[in-house]
């Protein structure tokens, strides 16, 4: 089969295209023929050596969509396992636990279905700290991005009174104009901005940490409100346990409630991707692998 596989981190070179064995499932293992796969930042942040608990050689990647080779069922899923510390889905086929797929929605194709794991399991959990609820006053920061997208379509579920921004509709250092039960920043550039629009008890939600990964946050402005930072990571939940979300979700895809991220870019198995990820291009790049 082909597949992505990197022996070192530190630099994309490490990165190749190779052929390797097809797996074979054991007992309680499902082998699935990947149909789409998602890229993440966190696959480029794993090739680039971020990631200290990544086993090696590996194969990058968490979201797929496919189906069972034993069966031919179609099915998608995610999880923090997959290309850190057992190959992951960049590659024509998967070998995973049983419990680790969920059946796929029909109203999703296959490039669609691979584009929604990490965005809609990172959101999910994003909104469950902030205990985001019916009529729980929500701002989106990076609404159009790909976590962001899922936030607005979960947060509208839950009843929320959600306000979405994109990059660029403020200037840098500037406050922002209102106030917020609770704040999700899925960029990582307004954490704090959004101290200073919280309300009294507020919650701004963190999910990825700018260049070094320090910030100066303003204390005073935290805790004059007894607000709370909260950091949600979804490196933290195993594939089963995202498989259930998925399955949870199922229903709302179906009937439209919930969507694929956009502006998704169908690519050929290959480096390229990352490549264009590292040099700070937008988009959901997605492999297609005999859709």
């Amino acid at each position: 089969m082909k597949a992505l596989r990197f022996a070192a981190t530190g630099d994309l070179a490490h990165l190749k295209l190779i052929e390797a064995p097809t797996p074979l499932p054991a007992a309680g293992e499902v082998l699935v023929r990947i149909r789409a796969a998602g890229v993440n930042r966190s696959d480029l942040s794993n090739v680039l050596g971020r990631h200290a608990y990544t086993t090696l050689p590996r194969v990058p990647g968490r979201d797929f969509a496919g189906v069972i080779a034993q069966s031919g069922q179609a099915v998608w899923g995610t999880g923090a396992e997959f290309g850190f510390t057992r190959d992951g889905t960049h590659a024509e086929y998967l070998l995973m636990p049983s419990d680790a797929v969920a059946p796929k929605p029909q109203a999703l194709s296959f490039v669609e279905a691979a584009a929604c794991g990490v965005p809609y399991v990172t959101a999910w959990h994003a909104l469950e700290h902030a205990r985001v609820g019916k009529g729980t006053k929500l701002l989106v920061i990076g609404a159009a991005g790909a976590v962001g997208t899922a936030a607005m379509q979960l947060a509208g579920l839950r009843g929320a009174r959600v306000d979405g921004a994109v990059r660029g509709s403020f200037a840098d250092g500037q406050p922002l104009a209102g106030s917020w039960e609770a704040i999700f920043d899925t960029t990582g550039h307004w954490l704090a901005a959004s101290i200073g629009a919280l309300e009294r008890h507020g919650r701004v939600v963190v999910i990825v940490a700018p260049g070094e990964g320090t910030q100066q946050v303003p204390i005073r402005e935290l805790y004059r409100r007894e607000a709370s930072i909260v950091g949600v990571n979804s490196l933290l939940y195993s594939a089963a346990a995202c498989a259930q979300l998925l399955r949870e979700l199922t229903p709302h895809f179906e009937s439209g409630a919930l969507r694929a991220p956009g502006r998704l870019e169908p690519q050929a198995l290959g480096t390229e991707p990352y490549a264009a990820l590292k040099a700070g291009r937008g988009g959901r790049f997605v492999f297609t692998l005999g859709e």
